[in-house]
């Protein structure tokens, strides 16, 4: 009689064991691996690569430019997929753009992306002294107490030459709440559960272009704390940046 008890118990754990196993390698196989979404930051301006310290782009038909310096922070990103899913990819997310600016995301169960959206410059919840993480890159990008506090959103600086060819500086400068704005990127991207690359390029010409024009020599050469610049600034740069899918021609 034990030996019939012995018996049975042996199946019933087999059974259980035998069952169980079946049961997770079901799931591993049912269940998709996470694919990787990279976001690259590129520059240029009306189709010319950003180039530093070169004075050689048309800017509003009546200056020629050059960019000395372009450092700005996007916050509060996030991809919405084709059914409605918001999906958060960042609190915030720094560029300078003298540096490859490259950006991986693990996504899970996507079939497909219909927009992108994010805040350029730094919400108001983090645009605060010490609520982001205290890198020197960072620090130099804090916007003095005096004018409100928090963080620059851009630093956009350079030369520019007149038709005469005078040449001055200019600095286009944004912070303070209430300059940020959001940005909503709609192309559909079919994913397919596969690693993708996308690019998202600002036109950096367009910060003066529209809906309003911005010009040096009428508006003045720099925004920092003039507010009917920065609002200029701020209704522009709506329209500065596009976003496409990266193929490798290589």
């Amino acid at each position: 009689m034990r030996e019939l008890v012995r018996f049975i118990k042996g199946v019933v754990i087999t059974l259980v064991l035998v069952l169980g196993f079946a049961s997770c390698t079901k799931d591993s196989f049912n269940k998709q691996a996470p694919i990787t979404l990279t976001l690259l930051m590129e520059h240029h301006l009306d189709g010319e690569p950003l180039e530093f310290n070169t004075l050689k782009f048309p800017c509003i038909e009546k200056y020629v430019i050059s960019v000395t310096k372009l450092e700005y922070f996007i916050s509060d990103v996030y991809l919405i997929s084709t059914s409605g899913k918001k999906i958060h990819l960042a609190e915030y997310i720094y560029v300078d753009a003298k540096f490859p600016s490259k950006f991986n995301f693990e996504l899970n169960n996507l079939e497909a992306v219909s927009s992108i959206e994010f805040t350029f410059g730094l919400v108001p919840a983090i645009n605060e002294h010490d609520l982001i993480s205290n890198t020197y890159e960072h620090l130099q990008m804090i916007w003095p107490e005096q004018l409100g506090g928090g963080y620059h959103f851009m630093k956009f600086e350079g030369h520019y030459r007149l038709p005469d060819n005078t040449l001055s500086g200019y600095a286009m400068h944004l912070g303070e709440n209430g300059y940020q704005f959001k940005v909503k990127l709609n192309p559909v991207f079919q994913l397919n559960n596969q690693d993708r690359v996308f690019v998202l390029n600002m036109n950096l010409n367009e910060w003066f272009n529209s809906p309003q024009l911005y010009d040096f020599e009428i508006d003045g050469n720099y925004s920092m704390a003039v507010e009917e610049n920065m609002k200029k600034l701020t209704a522009n740069g709506v329209n500065v940046f596009t976003l496409k899918e990266y193929f490798d021609e290589n």
